[in-house]
Parts: C-alpha cells; structure tokens; sequence
C-alpha cells in the first residue's frame, strides 16, 4: 500500500506541468483566451506578464479599486506562485482573489484591457480549469458575444461543472447559446439556477453589481420562472418555485446599493404573484420586506409591485403595521398613488393602507389623514372599498380615535365638503349620505365630535359669512370653555333682532355657546345660557331673544343637534307663561314651516312640538280674549325687523290659528318627520284650489303674511326657502293674493341691484340665479296682466342702472314668461307679443336678452291677428318706400306689378333719409317671418295668402335699393307661402278659389331675377304645390319655368335641389299634360308631341350640366311623369339626336359610349311593354326622319331636321338605329318578354302585336336600305329584336329569315349567339333548335350558297353540336356528310376547311364512339392535308384544326387510330418547321406568325401528350422509333418534339409497361445516340448546328435517365454493357480516334456522367466494364506528343470523359476506386494527364479537378494519397512551364479541399516550393507565393515562410 507521501506526489503529479509529457505541456500552454494556440505555445511567462501589466493599469485608471490587486495576482512576484505547490489555505485565498476579481471586472470584460488581465489568470493560475464556473459565470452575461465562445473554447470538458453541463454542446465547437437555451436550462435544471443564482448574489454582496449582469441575470430568471410556472410539475407544488426564489429575494430586496437588482427582484414578485396563489401571511411578509429594503431609486416600482402584492390578498384588512409606517413616511404618497391608479390598480393597497392609518390616527397624525383624504377623493377604486374606507373613517370620529384639534378640524373640514359634494365629490359625497342614511351611524353624535355640520350632496346650500364665523368658532371649541364664553358676553346690548338688516356682532359668540352648551350632558349650561342678563333683560314680546334662535334654526350650518336645542328653547319661551301679558308668536309661523322641512328628522321633530306649543298659545290667547287683566301683543310686531313695521302683515290670533288648522299642517306632523317635503305638499294643497277647509280669504291671508315676511326679510338664504314654500301654491285664491309686483318692486328696485345683491348673495352664499328664478316664479298663471306686464318691464331693462346690470333677472323673467304663456288671456298675449317683438328687435340691447326674447315668441302661440297687423304694417312702409322710388302704386288693391318707370330719377336721385327706416323694417319682417314660420299652420294663416305675395312683390321691387342682401327675406316669404299653400292642400277644400291670392307672375319674376339658388329651390316648390291646388293659375308661366330650371336649377348638386327639381316636375308637369291634351283634342297628336318636346328639351339641352349622379333619377321621373308609353320614345330619341355620335364599329374594349349607357338605364327602369311601345314609335320617328314627312312626327321633336340635308337625315337615322339596338339589348328586357309571353293570355298578345310591329317596320326599312352603314344599324335592331324573343319562336322567325337574302347571314350570327348563350335550354327550345339543324346544314351542301353563308351555316352546326348535340346524337351524326363534304372539309376555300374541322371536333366529342363510321372518310384526308399545309405561314389555322381534330378522336377512339399513327407523327414533324418569311414582312406579320406557331406548339404538344397517355406504350414506341429519322431530316424542333414525346411517354407509362419494351427502348437510344454521326453524315440533308446538337444530345440523354429510373439492374445492365459495346466498337482496331468513335465517346461519357450525377454510388461499380476502354482513351485521345492543337471534337470526348471520371471519384461512397487494383489501374493514367496541360486553355482545370477528386475519395488511405501527391511534385519539375503551373495549382486545391489533412504531405512540399520560388515565369512564382499564403492559414502565420528560409 502507498504511503501518504506517495499518494501526494502522485497526486501532485497528475496536475503539474513540469512532469507531463512534452506534447500535453505544449498543449497546456498553447491554451489563450486571445492567441491561436500556436502562437500561445511560442509565449513565455515574462511576455505574457509584461502584456499584462499593460492591461491591467488601464483597468486601474478606469476604476481605483483593481487596485487591491496589484499587491496579489498581479504583482510582480506572483511571476514564481505555483499554485500546485501552495498549501490549501493560500489557494483559498487565491480563489478569493481571482472570484473578486472577476466580478469586479466583469461590466468591462469586452475591454482590451481586462482581456488581457484575464489573459493573465488563464496563462499563469489555469482559472480555466480550477475556476471554471467564476470564469464562465462572469463571461455568460455576454453570451451572444465570440468573446464567450472564446472563453468556452479554452474550457477542457473534464473541468467543466456539473451545474454548467448545459453548455457542454457548445464547448467543442465553440458556439454561443441563445438565450433561449440558457432560459430552457435554467428551467429543467436546478443546479444551473443555484449556481446562477449563488455567483450573482455573491457579486451583489462585494457591491461589483453591473448593469449588463443584473439585466441578464433578471430577464433570463423571470422568464424562466414565468415558463416554470406554466409547467406541470410546478403547478402541481408551487410551494418549489417559491423556496428555489425566497434566497434571491431574501437578499436582493435588502441590496439598496444596488436598486437595479431590487427592482428585478419586484419583477420577480410580480411573476411569482401573478401566476402562483400565494396565502396573505406570505403576502404580507414580502410587503413588508419590499417597503423596508426599498432606496429613493426603487421607490416607484417598489410602490408598484407592493400595489400588485396588496392587489392579491384576500383579506380586506388593513396592511401590516410595519408596512404602514414604511409607506406613510414616503413623500407626496398620495399623489404618487392617484398617478399609479391611472396606469394600473392600486385600490387594495390604497385601501388597506387607509383602513391602518385609520385605526391609529393619533400615531399618523395629520399627514395620515389628509392621505386618507387623498385616496377617497382621487385615487380610483371600486366604490366598496371607498366605502369601507369612509365607514372606518366615520367610526374613528365617533369613538373619539380624533383627538389631536388640528385632525379634528381637518376631518370636519373633509366631512363637510363632501356632504356639500362639492369639487368633484359628488359621487363620494352620494356615498356618504348612503353611510349617514343606512349604515346606522349616529350623526349628531359625530356632528358633535367634529363640532361641524354634514350636509349630504342632495343639499348644495353653502353658510353665509356670519355662519362661517361660527363653523370657525366651533373648531376652536375645545380650546374656549363655555364659561369663558359666557363672561365674553356683554349684559346689554343696542340690538334689537337678529333678522334685521344689519349683522349683530354678538350672533357668533351665542351660537357658539349654544352648540357647547348642546354638547354638554347636563342641561345646566343651557340653563346658564339663557339666564345671562343680555336675554332676561329683553321682554318676552320683543324680537331679540326668539329671533336669536330662529336665526339658529334656520342656518345650514349650525350643528343639527343645536338647531333641535334652539327650536326645544323656543318651545320653552313660548311655554313659559307671562304675568299680565298675552304674546301671540304668529310671527314664528313662516320659520317654523323652514324647520319642518330641515334635512335633520330631530329638527323636524322639535319644529313639530314648537308648532304644536304656538297652536297651544293660540287657543290660550283665544280663549282668555275676554280677560282685561292681561294685554295681547304680537311679538315683534315693530321690532322682528328692526323697527321696519311697514313690511310686515300681520292676522288676528284666530286667523293664524284657524290657517293653520285649516292646512292640515297638524295631521301631517307625524309624516313630515320621515319626509322633509310633506311641509310643502301640505302648504301647496291648503292654500290651493282644492282645499275647502280655508276660506278663500283666509288663504289670501296666509300668502300675503308670509310674503311679507319675503319683502321684509334681510337674508337672502331665509327669503329663498320662504319663496319655495309660497311658489309651491300654484292655483286658488291665495295665488291671486300674491302680491307679485311688491314682490318683484322689492327685488329689482334698488339702482346698484348687482352691487347690492351680488355682494350679499356672495356673502351669504346664495345661489343668485336660483333666487331670481323663484322670485319670477311669483307670477303665476292666473296673472292678470300686472305680474306680466312687470315681467317684460323687467325683459325691457327699466330697472338697474343697465340693462346689463339685471341679465340674469331678464332671463329669469323670460323662462317665466314662456311658462306661464299658454294660460293667459288673448289681448295679454297680443299686449305682450309686441312689447317682446320690440325687445326681440332692438339694435341697442347688446345682451343676449333679444335672442331669449325672440326665442319666446318662436315657441309660443301668437294670434294670427298679431301676425296681420304686423304684416300689414311692413307692407305699408314698403309700398311707401317704391312709390318714393317710382316702381309702385300707393294703392293697397294694386296687384298687379310695378313696372319700372322712366321718372327721370337716376340712381343718385334715389330718395335719401328714409334707407334705415326701410332696412330696419325688413330686419322687422324677417324677424316676424321667422315666427310666422315655426307658428302651427291653420285655417288663419290662408288670409295671410295674399297679404305674402303682396309682400313678396314688393321686396322684389326694393330687392338692391337698400344695401342689405334679400335672399334669406325671400326665402322666409316663400317658405310662408308654401306652407300655407301646402295646408290648403291637405285642408278640406283644397280646390278653393282664392280669388286673386296667388300671383304667378310675382314668382316667375322671383325665380329669373335672383341669383341665391336657396331662393330658386323654394320658389320652384311653391309652384309645385300651387300646381295641386291652382293648377289654372301656373300654367301660362310653366315654359318659363322650365327654361329656367334648364339653364340653372338642373345643375345644383345638392340634394335639396334635386328634391325641388323631382317636386317641380312631379307636380306641374301632369296639368300641362293634361292641357296639352285638351288643347290637341281637335288636332294631330303631334301637337301634344311637340309641347312636350319643348319641354323636355330643356332637360335634354342642360343634360350635360346636371351632376352625373343625378341624372338618371331626373330624367326616369321627367319620363314617368310625362307617361312612359307616351313619350319615352321622345326622350330618348331627343338625347340621340342631341348628344349620341354614329358608331364606325364596335369599341375596342367593348364598352359603350356614356349617352348609350345612359339611355339604355332610362328605358330599362319601364316595363316591357312600355318599352316594346317606345320602340314601335322610336321606328316611327327613324322612318320619318328618312322620308322627311311634311308636318311629320320627327319635325316636332327635332327642331332641325325639316331643312336638312338627305345625309343628315340619314346620319340621324343611323345613330337613332344604333341606339335603339343597344336599347334592345337587355337581358332584364329578355326574361321579362319571354315570361310574358309564356303566359298565353291578352298580355302575351299584346306583346306579340307590338313586337310583330316593330319587326315589319325594320324588315320595311331592310329592303328600302340594303347597304352602307344605315343597312348595317338597321341590321343591328333586328337582330336584337330577335333576341327578344323565347328561344322557339325565335327558331321559327329564323326559319323564315334564312330565306330571304337580305338578313340570312344576320339571321344565322343571331342564332349562333342564341344557341352559345343560352345558359339551359328547356326541352322545347332544345328540340326547335334541332330540327332546325338539317336546314342549316343543306346550306353547307348547297353549292348555290355563298361561302361566307356556308361558313357561318357551320358555325351554327358548330355551336349547335356542342350545346345540344348530346342530346340527339342521331341528328349530330346526320350533318357529319354535309360537314366534311365539298361544301366543307373538301372545300377549296380554306377558312371553310377550319370551320369544318373545328365542327368535326366538336362532333367527335358529342358523339363518342359513334364517330368511328366517319374516320376513314375524314382521317386520311386530313393527313394529306396536313402534308400539304406543314410548313406553310399562311396555313396555321389548318394546322391548328387538324391537331385538335386528331387529338379528339385519339382521345375519344384511341384504339381506331393506331393504323393512322405513324403518320399523324410524321405530320407533327413536319408541322415544327416554319417556312421562310420575306425580308418585307411588316412587323406586325412576323408578331402574328410567332402568335400563330406558339398556338400550333401547344396543340401539337397536346395531341402528342394524348398520343402518349392514350394509346398502347408499345405501339407508339413503335411509331416513334420508325420517325425518329424523319424527325432528324425535319431539323432541330422536329427532333425536340420527337423527343419530348419520348419523355412523356416513358413518365405516363408504368414499370412494368417499361420494362417489357426495353428491347425496343435499347434499339431505339442505340439509333438516338448517333445523333452525331447522322448529323455529320448528313449535314447538308439535317440542318442542325452544333450548339443545337447538344441540346439534343443532353434531351435524349433525360430521355434515357427516365427509363433507367424504371428499370432494375437485371435489365438495365445488360443494356448498358449494349451502350459501352456500342461506344468501345472497334476501338482496338485502330488508334485513330476520330470521326464516329470521337462523336460516340463524346455521347456515351456525358450518358455516363449524368447516370452518376443521378444514381451516384449505386452505378459506380458500372465503372469496372468500361475501365480499360476509359484507360484507354485517356491515354490516345490526346498525348504529350501531339504536337498540333487537338481538334475540336477531341477536346470535347476529352472534357466528356474527365467530367465523367470526376463525377464517378466524388460519388464512390463504396470504395470502389479505393481499391488497390482499381487505383492502380486510374490513378497514373488520370495522373498523368498533367502532361497534356499544355495542349489547350481548357484542359487544366478538367485535369485538377479529376485528381483532387481522386484524392478526396482516397483520403482514407495515406499510401495513395503519397502516390497521387508524388506524381504532382513530380510534374512541378517538369520543363513544360503549363504544366508546372497546373501542378501547382493543383497543390492549392488539395489544401483548399483537404484543409489540415494534406499538411502531413508539407514536408516532401517544401523542397519544390522552394525550387518554384525561382522558377523563371513569374505567374508560377506568384501563384507559389499564393499556395505558401493558403498553407499558412492551416500551418500557422509565418511558418512555412520560416522552413523556405
């Protein structure tokens, strides 16, 4: 056993560099972080330090604290540490140094510098291998960068840890890993996390944190969680993730030094939160943890993540203690919270946060509770929590938590603005009166704790300045003791009433010693209170002590608890009986009724008892009338407003109590104590109409009492609740007793009334708008007339010192003013319609008061004799102002229109002075049409008729004499107008007369003189409606109209005018219909045509103008009003006439010109009949204008055709034709004709007639114009009236056409087209289309037919064949005679031969089989003409036909065609050749020849494919093989077509189908392959040049490969043993290897090279048949001897056979060549081909390119890479200079191929690099300098440049 020692040094051993071998020592020291290994090897320790040191004082610079370090590792004298020898404590110590060093240099590891110094732990402390995991953890942040797989590179795998065996695959070959890997390894694998983990943590602690680490270390670690997570197994025990994170998380949220790190520690949580379900304990604990560990850098995502955290927990309770403190002491908390809640939720933590703080506010003082304050308010959260947080809140207060004054005040203060609801707190202000209301919170008792009053937002009422007063007195309750407050008072003062108008000082200080009084549990301080000498010195009747605590119960905000207590001491007061003295306290009465209606149900309450204890004192009063031993007094009767006795109204005692009793106040006690309304309810039906328990005058009583309470009152808060109580009463007398106008007197009277009450209503607090609005209240609807009548003094601005001042009481007046408007009298609406006009127009008021007026009288009701007064009276002063000017009469019965006069007044004479009053007056009218406009139209308005066009006359007259524009005036006129006119038609009578009332010559002035198109529309309208109710008094002044319309109206492009032009045309055009009618009845029809011309060519003459989208509309309405049967022809032959030019031909792109289409969407939107009628007397008018008929229909509607010329007319007549074709040409009008006509009935008949019309009156016009253009339009309608018809009285039409010569071709054209478009013939249409077959066909028999007949006769047949002839077949065969007789196939005209053979096709597919009779009848004759027409230009459509008629019947009868196939291939051959064409083609003829042979290739390749797939794989290899010369003979396409053919046979036919004709298949490539030697042969018979033949070549060989593919070895190697047999034929006769040996080489070695390039090692072996014969060849084909330049065709068998020779070495994955015998027998004959170099340019890279391939393949064995290298160096010493230089290039091909395999050749290599260094040709010089360069990357720079020297 070895001892100690032994195993130590042993050990020692194992690691030192000094006992290992010298090959692992210069592996050990080659290994570098920055140089290759070779240069590394070369490095000593001093080189290495001194480059080191360099780096490492950089690094100092750059950060002091490297400098630590230069006493340790990188001190001189760790130069001699060995760490080998070292004890464990001094490596330890090492470790430390290195690790901390590390980390500290990890953020500049990119660095030059630190590369270096790294350089330095590698070199000389091995860090790589004995602190692997420091130094691949601190380079891992930059895994992406080469600088990592450097670093991984250097690792051995031996030292590589565990934990790291992830980047094991990247180690060798160095490669970075994604981040991907390394998120996917730090998820599977624990260790590598730890590891990961540990290093980072560790690096954090030394305060060496960076940047790129941190961020690495967080990304990869939150997406790896976030996919653990997601993971099975986790899920299943999350508890796993959370102990593998609580490390991390344990030290980074403490790590302030380090915020980055903390804030990836929040990222952490939130993953953690966000995808694990994590308790509250374990929550609360990390919030805590966050908020304590949390820097002023981390703060913000600190707050974020803590929110998340707080987001998640389940508890509703308050947040740890701890987390509290933590987040209180954060500046600006609450602001920072409401700016998260923006982003993201933060209502859990801001509530939890809130509900702490609230239940320790003593320890959070006031910054706690304003952020409180700040989360109700601002931070967004769901209305649960806030609630909680504002319950939590309201608890602290009642408990007495508050106890700090300032909090106190403070909370108070928050209370109070939200009960007010006021900046924004509405919401939350609703939430507080839910708490007040329904969570049981005592109110009184927290308004007493707060010392303050919570108002809910239901009652917006605001304190006054004396009530803020006391608000700020109350906070300082608690520092004033009642007694202090109570010696503060004086015993006597000058006040008389705290209601009077001026303030009493001492208001403040008894208030507020009331509510400390209230506070106090015993009453004693109330006692006290009352008993101070400033209230006994005061006798029971006077105002001051009563009026002290009405001022307190009616505030809004004295605590509610003091208000009940001042209500419960006037109880008392009252109570209290006086000796001698009876008080009658009806003066409370009004006050009372406030409390009654008291938010607080307590003071409601205590209001009840006071009101009960003032009925008590009533009847005592009463009761004791008679008792002279005490005196009655009213209290305060000259003292409750301080001595201002005439304001106040004051009732007997049993008047005041009999009211109240009488209102039945006293039964609703018990319900105003839930309902704060009831008050108001009850005083509104006591003092209504209703109530008969109270005298009228009793209620005129009350209401004047408590109004004068209104007008003597000095707070404006206690007159407010005052007018809501008496403006509750809407009916009855008490109403009528209101005394409005005092009312109104008091509020408006003062002249600085915005001083005066803005400034009290500021004080107070009161909303001034809302006052004035209860103040106009007053008047109510049984005004009669005063309350009115002040109202619009008031709207007129007679109070103030403005009429600014008062503008919001003006607005009041006026919204009151329309409320109460539709209950007053007649004369007081017609007083106060003219009194608001006069405001509504004044040019002086520049408030908005005019605008409101005016909208009143628009939206009440206005009698009509308002209206005609005014009307009347701008009429007046109108007529006055024209007669003044000279263009009228002052007469008012003049109706008639002012024409202007020759006065002798120029325009500068125009009367002056009166202008403003004029164009105020229209300003007037304009604003009293506005009103007349929005006025409900009735039976009054109907005398306002002619009152408006009076009007209308003379704004015309005065229309630019006034220097103001007219058109909104006319506008509104006529607007008038229409509506009248509009109800008249709807009316009763609407036929009445109106007696003058209209004047149409008034609105045809209108209409012609003014430019405004708004004036225009609605003049248009109103001729329209007078049109239905007047028709007899527009008419004359239609045409007007109409002209007019054309020449402006119609081109608007609004939709307003093109409801005025419909409306127009709907309405007026029927009467003139009608009176045309009426007028013609004794005359020609034509007369009615031609008014209705004149006016359609108006529409037609602006048609261009109308905007294009409306056309169509305007002109189908113009039409169908005018009646379509009637006068659609008009329209539409006036648009041709006008617009439509004659068409030459058809477009090219086929569309139609916009005239066309615009006439055909007219006439389709009619019926069928309709347009059948229209077209019947279209023919009419195109019939006239040729005969230019005296007095004819055509001159009626064209005004210029009478004088025209014949040519003209014609013309005319040809667009007219052409139009009407297109007309006709509608599918829509086909199926609805057919339809009707189907249906057998009258209708049928009556379409029948018109269609028979209109085909005699074309046929008429066809044999008076039988040529020219005219004959062609007159075609054109008839063959579109044909299409009208169903399909079979179409045929029998066409039946009887195709007779006459006139239209037979027409005819026959209409029925292809019928017979081609006819989507699905019904069975009789089917049959009359095929009966009428044989008649078409006797055509083509005929020979008196002409031949342009015949061809369109087989079109026919054509088309018939194809739609139906499956159908009948028999018929189908029956025609076939006729087709291919003389008339046909055998015509001499060609174009009737292709429509014969396109009908024979089309036949052969209709029939099948069936067709088989007709074959030898068609086919031979057919093949001959395709030998006549091969080659021909002229004769593609021959072509053409024939292929498709032979590849049908192929396809069709396969079998029938083999006798014929060896011919139809010969004419294919002959078809690809292209005669000549002449030099003077035009351009276009040689574009249409090559169109013309594309369309024959691709049907010639059509039959050839069907060929192949259709008929038996033999019979046609048979064929093809018997053509394969005549296809040479043909030239070049021809043999590519043979070919191809070839090919698509052999991918049709299967395997088997193959294989069994391989015989053939062998002799046919045996002939293919000497394609060479037949073109050499014959090369003036087989024109095909050189490049062509290799094309063929390379065709034929595809061919040959996609036979090989399916054939199996069995048969395909005898067949190429049959190829080599071929290629070696007679070759060891002679050595003379030219001609067909030459050509078979060339062909047999490029089939080779292909079959290897294909099939690879699997034909290698094929090799060892042909190896001599290849032997052979290499060795004669071409020698070093020759001394001639090799031919052309020896340089090519050459290349064929090395390409050949190169493809088979690169494919060898068999080691065929490898083999010993077979090496030797290739590898000097191919070697030695180095020197032939010479011999051509082309030949050494053909010869490099075989040897490196054979080196490659034998890279398995050095002794024959020896040999084929020897045979290089040896060829580099040869005396030709070519081929040294192919040598060497040689060389460098090897190195490029083999890299550091071919080094081991190096040393037999420098000797003859050396030698070639001074070779005499400088290229072989360079190009050796080349191959040193390209050996040096491999060996090492500088290296082989070393061993040269």
């Amino acid at each position: 056993m070895a001892s100690t020692l032994a195993q130590q040094l042993q050990r020692i051993a194992d690691v030192s560099v000094n006992t290992v071998s010298a090959e692992r020592l210069k592996a050990t020291y080659s290994v570098s972080l920055l140089y290759p290994p070779q240069v590394a090897a070369t490095q000593d320790i001093d080189l290495i330090y001194s480059s080191t040191i360099d780096g490492f004082a950089e690094l100092v610079e750059l950060d002091p604290r490297f400098k630590r370090f230069e006493r340790g590792i990188f001190s001189d004298a760790s130069r001699s540490i060995d760490r080998f020898t070292q004890t464990k404590e001094e490596n330890d110590s090492l470790n430390r140094n290195v690790e901390e060093f590390l980390g500290l240099v990890g953020p500049r590891v990119l660095l030059r510098s630190a590369q270096k110094a790294v350089e330095w732990l590698v070199r000389k402390f091995r860090i790589h291998e004995l602190n692997t995991a420091a130094l691949i953890l601190t380079f891992l942040p930059y895994h992406g960068h080469p600088v990592f797989a450097k670093v991984l590179s250097i690792i051995p795998k031996r030292s590589l840890p565990i934990a790291l065996s992830c980047l094991a695959p990247h180690i060798k070959p160095a490669s970075c890993p994604s981040r991907d890997n390394i998120i996917k390894s730090l998820t599977a694998h624990s260790d590598f996390f730890n590891i990961l983990t540990l290093y980072v943590l560790e690096v954090v602690a030394r305060s060496h944190a960076h940047h790129v680490l941190v961020s690495f270390y967080i990304t990869v670690v939150v997406e790896a969680l976030n996919r653990m997570c997601s993971t099975a197994t986790y899920s299943k025990h999350p508890e796993d993730i959370i102990t593998k994170v609580m490390p991390i998380l344990v030290q980074g949220l403490k790590a302030k030094n380090v915020p980055e790190f903390q804030i990836g520690c929040y990222m952490i949580i939130t993953v953690l939160v966000a995808k694990l379900p994590i308790d509250d304990k374990l929550l609360d604990s990390l919030i805590a943890e966050v908020i304590e560990g949390w820097s002023k850098e981390s703060i913000s995502a600190a707050l974020a993540c803590v929110a998340l955290m707080a987001q998640e927990r389940r508890s509703r309770s308050a947040l740890p203690k701890q987390a509290i403190k933590g987040l209180a002491a954060v500046d600006n908390l609450g602001q920072k919270l409401v700016d998260m809640s923006k982003k993201y939720r933060v209502d859990e933590l801001a509530a939890g946060l809130s509900i702490g703080i609230l239940s320790s506010p003593s320890k959070h003082g006031l910054e706690g509770i304003k952020l409180v304050q700040k989360v109700l308010t601002d931070v967004s959260m769901p209305v649960g929590r806030r609630r909680d947080v504002l319950t939590k809140l309201l608890q602290a207060a009642i408990k007495g938590d508050i106890t700090e004054e300032n909090v106190r005040i403070e909370v108070a203060d928050f209370l109070v603005g939200l009960g007010e609801a006021t900046n924004g707190t509405e919401q939350l202000g609703g939430l507080l009166k839910d708490l007040l209301t329904s969570e049981g919170v005592d109110v009184e008792t927290l308004e007493l704790r707060l010392q303050t009053v919570i108002r809910p937002a239901v009652e917006p009422t605001e304190e006054t300045t004396q009530d803020k007063s006391i608000k700020d007195a109350t906070k300082r309750a608690e520092q004033v003791t009642f007694a202090s407050l109570l010696s503060s008072l004086p015993k006597t003062t000058a006040d008389i009433s705290f209601l009077s108008p001026n303030p009493v000082s001492i208001y403040t200080t008894l208030t507020h010693a009331l509510i400390h009084a209230t506070s106090s549990k015993s009453n004693q301080q109330m006692i006290d209170l009352f008993s101070h000498p400033i209230f006994t010195q005061k006798a029971a009747n006077e105002a001051f002590n009563l009026s002290f605590l009405v001022k307190v119960w009616t505030s809004k905000t004295v605590p509610a608890l003091a208000r009940a207590a001042a209500l419960a001491q006037a109880q008392k007061t009252i109570n209290t009986p006086i000796k001698g003295l009876r008080v009658d306290f009806q003066a409370l009465i009004p006050y009372i009724l406030i409390a009654l209606g008291d938010l607080n149900k307590k003071v409601r309450a205590e209001a009840g008892n006071l009101l009960l204890s003032l009925m008590s004192s009533f009847k005592t009063i009463d009761a004791n009338r008679k008792d002279k031993s005490s005196k009655t007094k009213i209290w305060g009767f000259d003292t409750i407003f301080d001595f201002n006795t005439e304001a106040a109204k004051w009732m007997e005692t049993a008047e005041a109590r009999k009211i109240i009793e009488g209102l039945g106040i006293l039964e609703a006690l018990e319900e105003a104590m839930l309902d704060r309304d009831v008050v108001r309810r009850v005083l509104a039906h006591g003092l209504g109409r209703v109530n008969d328990n109270l005298k009228n005058s009793l209620k005129a009583t009350a209401v004047a009492f408590i109004s004068s309470h209104i007008i003597g009152l000095s707070s404006l808060a206690i007159k407010l609740e005052l007018l809501k109580l008496v403006n509750a009463v809407t009916t009855g007398s008490g109403v009528k007793a209101m005394p409005t106008a005092e009312l109104l007197q008091s509020w408006v009277e003062p002249a600085d009334y915005a001083v005066k009450w803005g400034t009290l209503c500021t004080e107070e607090k009161v909303d001034i708008a809302e006052l004035e609005k209860e103040f106009a209240k007053t008047v109510t609807s049984s005004d009669k007339g005063e309350g009115v009548a002040f109202l619009i003094r008031i709207i007129k601005g007679e109070f103030g010192s403005s009429p600014q001042e008062i503008g919001e009481m003006r607005s009041a007046a006026c919204g009151r003013l329309r409320e109460v408007w539709s209950s007053l009298k007649k004369e007081v609406k017609a007083s106060a319609s003219q009194d608001i006009l006069v405001v509504a127009t004044s040019h002086v008021d520049e408030t908005a008061i005019p605008g409101e007026a005016m909208e009143i009288l628009k939206s009440v009701a206005i009698p009509m004799e308002v209206f005609e007064g005014w009307l009347q009276d701008c009429l007046n002063s109108l007529r006055s102002w024209t007669v003044k000017l000279g263009r009228g009469s002052s007469s008012s019965n003049d109706t008639e229109p002012s024409k202007k006069k020759k006065t002798g007044v120029e325009a500068s004479e125009t009367p002056t002075g009166d202008e403003d009053v004029v164009g105020s007056k229209i300003d007037d009218l304009t604003a009293i049409l506005e009103l007349l406009e929005v006025q409900p139209i009735g039976e009054g308005h109907v005398d306002l008729l002619k009152l408006g066009f009076g009007i209308l006359s003379e704004v015309m007259n005065v229309a630019g004499e006034i220097g103001v524009s007219v058109g909104y005036l006319l506008q509104l006129i006529l607007g008038v107008l229409g509506g009248v006119v509009g109800y008249i038609k709807t009316s009763k009578d609407p036929k009445r007369k109106l007696d003058g009332s209209v004047r149409a010559d008034v609105l045809v002035n209108c209409i012609r003189s003014t430019t405004s198109p708004q004036v225009q529309n609605r003049a248009l309208l109103l001729v329209a409606s007078l049109a239905d109710v007047a028709p007899e008094v527009v008419l004359h002044s239609v045409m007007p109209i109409f002209t007019f319309m054309g020449a402006n109206v119609l081109r608007q492009d609004d939709e307003y005018s093109a409801h005025v032009i419909e409306q127009t045309v709907q309405r007026v055009i029927p009467p003139l219909v009608k009176s045309l009618h009426q007028q013609s009845i004794a005359s020609s029809k034509s007369g009615v045509v031609g008014g209705v011309a004149e006016l359609v060519s108006s529409f037609v003459t602006a048609y261009q103008h109308i905007p294009a989208h409306r056309r169509l509309r305007l002109f189908v309405k113009l039409t169908d009003t005018l009646g379509g049967d009637e006068f659609l022809f008009v329209v539409l032959s006036m648009l041709v006439e006008k617009y439509s030019q004659q068409k030459q031909s058809s477009r090219a792109d086929g569309k139609e010109d916009g005239i066309t289409t615009f006439c055909k969407d007219v006439a389709v939107t009619f019926g069928e009949e309709t347009q059948l009628v229209s077209a019947v007397k279209y023919l009419d008018v195109v019939i006239d204008v040729l005969h230019n008929t005296p007095q004819g229909i055509s001159q009626s509607i064209f005004s210029t055709i009478k004088d025209a010329s014949t040519e003209t007319r014609q013309s005319t007549a040809i667009r007219l034709l052409q139009m009407l074709s297109s007309i006709l040409d509608n599918e829509k009008l086909r199926t609805q004709i057919g339809r009707r006509l189907n249906q057998g009935d009258a209708d049928a008949e009556r379409i029948r007639s018109h269609f028979s019309s209109a085909l005699e009156k074309i046929l008429a016009l066809g044999k008076e114009y039988t040529e020219g253009s005219l004959r062609q339009a007159i075609s054109g309608v008839m063959v579109k009236l044909l299409d009208l018809l169903s399909t079979p009285e179409f045929v029998k039409v066409v039946d009887t056409l195709i007779t006459n010569s006139e239209f037979k071709r027409s005819a026959l054209a209409t029925f292809k087209d019928r017979v081609t478009s006819e989507f699905r013939a019904d069975s009789a249409s089917r049959t009359a289309i095929l009966n009428l077959t044989p008649k078409i066909a006797q055509i083509v028999a005929s020979p008196e037919s002409a031949i342009e007949f015949k061809g369109d006769a087989l079109s026919c047949l054509s088309a018939v064949t194809v739609k139906h002839g499956k159908r009948d077949p028999s018929i189908i065969y029956s025609l076939a005679e006729a087709v291919i007789g003389s008339g046909g196939l055998r015509s001499e005209d060609e174009g009737l031969r292709v429509l014969a053979l396109i009908c024979l096709t089309d036949m052969t597919n209709c029939l099948g089989g069936r067709i088989v009779p007709v074959v030898p009848k068609v086919v031979p004759f057919t093949l001959d003409l395709l030998e006549v027409v091969a080659g021909k230009k002229t004769s593609s459509l021959v072509h053409n036909a024939i292929f498709a008629l032979l590849e049908g019947l192929v396809n069709t009868i396969p079998s029938f065609m083999t006798s014929y196939l060896q011919k139809i291939l010969k004419g294919a051959w002959a078809s690809t050749v292209t005669a000549g064409s002449d030099d003077s083609d035009s351009d276009s003829d040689v574009e249409s020849v090559v169109d013309g042979q594309e369309i024959t290739q691709e049907l010639r390749t059509g039959l050839l494919d069907t060929i192949a797939k259709k008929m038996d794989v033999k019979t046609v290899m048979t064929a093809i093989s018997a053509t394969w010369n005549d296809a040479l003979r043909m030239g070049y396409s021809a043999t590519q077509e043979h070919l191809t053919t070839v090919s698509s046979l052999l991918s049709t036919a299967t395997k088997g189908q193959v294989q069994k004709i391989h015989p053939l298949l062998t002799s046919f490539y045996l002939s293919a392959f000497a394609l060479r030697k037949e073109v050499a042969d014959h090369n003036e018979r087989i024109r095909i040049d050189e490049d062509e033949l290799d094309v063929i070549e390379n065709a034929c060989i595809d061919t040959t490969l996609k036979m090989v593919l399916k054939l199996n070895d069995t048969i395909f190697k005898p067949m190429f043993l049959q190829f080599a047999d071929w290629a070696a034929e007679d070759l060891n006769e002679s050595d003379d290897f030219t001609g067909e040996r030459l050509q078979r080489t060339i062909t047999f070695y490029n089939f080779t090279n292909r079959l290897n390039e294909n099939l690879k090692s699997l034909v290698t072996e094929y090799y060892s048949y042909i190896l001599p014969t290849t032997i052979t060849l290499l060795n004669t084909i071409i020698t070093p001897t020759t001394s001639s330049v090799p031919a052309d065709s020896s340089i090519k068998a050459y290349t064929s056979l090395l390409r050949s020779l190169a493809t088979t070495f690169s494919t060898d994955d068999r080691e065929f060549w490898t083999s010993p015998m077979n090496f030797a027998q290739i590898s000097t004959p191919v070697l030695s081909q180095l020197a032939v170099a010479s011999k051509h340019t082309t030949l050494p890279p053909l010869i490099i390119n075989a040897i490196v391939e054979l080196a490659c393949t034998c890279t398995g064995s050095d002794e024959q890479l020896k040999t084929i290298h020897g045979m290089v160096l040896k060829s580099m010493r040869s005396e030709v200079a070519e081929v040294r230089m192919t040598a060497v290039k040689t060389e460098m091909e090897f190195y490029r191929r083999l890299g550091e395999e071919w080094l081991g050749m190096l040393p037999e290599t420098v000797p003859y690099i050396a030698e070639l260094l001074e070779d005499d040709e400088e290229d072989i010089e360079r190009e050796t300098q080349r191959l040193i360069k390209l050996v040096e990357e491999y060996l090492g720079e500088g290296e082989l440049e070393a061993m040269l020297t």
